[in-house]
């Protein structure tokens, strides 16, 4: 077995290597490009739920937040990011 860039290459062949919340943050982008924003925000949030540290996901869902014009959604995203 080898490692490579996020895979592992096996006799089987390739298999993604990535955790739950990675899964969730992706599925996320994938939503806000089709511009399902609600999905995005619940697959956003599902991600933060297996890794409450993430800055990539708060920085995601703190701009969707924005792109909706939620000021007060916003502003909890801020102080979460901040605390």
């Amino acid at each position: 077995m080898f490692l490579l860039i996020g895979f592992i290459v096996s006799c089987n062949g390739i298999k993604p290597k990535i955790d739950k919340s990675e899964y969730f943050r992706q599925q996320g982008l994938q939503y806000e490009k089709l511009n399902k924003n609600v999905k995005a925000l619940k697959s956003y949030e599902n991600a933060l739920i297996y890794n409450p540290n993430d800055y990539r996901t708060f920085a995601n869902q703190g701009f969707l937040y924005y792109k909706m014009v939620s000021t007060r959604n916003q502003l909890i995203v801020i102080q979460k990011l901040c605390a």
